[in-house]
């Protein structure tokens, strides 16, 4: 028993001082960190090839996510190019589906409502037809492939605004056929809507 404890010791680390135990000097100490390559040493190719590239962005998603980050410093004129340039520069792109509805957003606070309701219904469509593609993955979409009710509510209401009722209260309801599952704050907004709408 007392033998087991012994190593049990030395394992940990602990000088052992009994007779018939190994000597200190037999424990290597291991250095606290990692040990640094001195400037003369040559990395092996093994090392070279462990070693991780950076990520690069592809330039759409880095001018979309500087809109992005320029609508949360409330820099909005600014936001608002980076959008547009997505949407001039790289069309088929999911960054530019995404690009149109926040366009959208912009031109409704602008009380811009045709050009809203064009922006929604361009990001709604574009957005669908994305997610039947059978190469459809919600990463390309950053997060945000679950805007399809939100961009509903908003151009429903943009229809509204442009006197166009009836196309209102479809949209409406098409957000209660086929998105069962939405947000509670839309769900107010959507009904709201369709009672000043006064859909049936």
């Amino acid at each position: 028993m007392r033998y087991f404890f012994v190593l049990f010791l030395f394992f940990l680390g602990f000088p052992i001082g009994a007779k018939g135990s190994l000597p200190a000097d037999t424990v290597q100490e291991l250095p606290l960190a990692p040990l640094v390559d001195s400037p003369s040493t040559e990395k092996s190719e093994e090392q070279n090839v462990a070693a991780v590239p950076e990520r690069i962005l592809s330039p759409e998603y880095e001018l979309y996510e500087n809109g992005r980050h320029y609508l949360t410093q409330q820099r909005l004129d600014l936001a608002q190019k980076a959008f547009e340039e997505v949407v001039e520069k790289y069309q088929a792109t999911p960054e530019a589906i995404l690009a149109r509805f926040w366009l959208g957003e912009f031109m409704l606070k602008s009380n811009n409502y045709s050009g809203a309701t064009l922006a929604f219904g361009q990001a709604y469509g574009e957005l669908k037809k994305s997610q039947k593609q059978k190469d459809f993955s919600p990463d390309k979409f950053h997060g945000e492939e679950d805007r399809l009710p939100e961009i509903l509510a908003k151009l429903a209401y943009s229809l509204k605004m442009i006197n166009k009722r009836g196309d209102a209260c479809i949209t409406l309801r098409q957000i209660n056929k086929d998105y069962k599952k939405r947000q509670k704050t839309l769900d107010w907004y959507t009904a709201e809507l369709s009672k000043e709408l006064k859909c049936q």
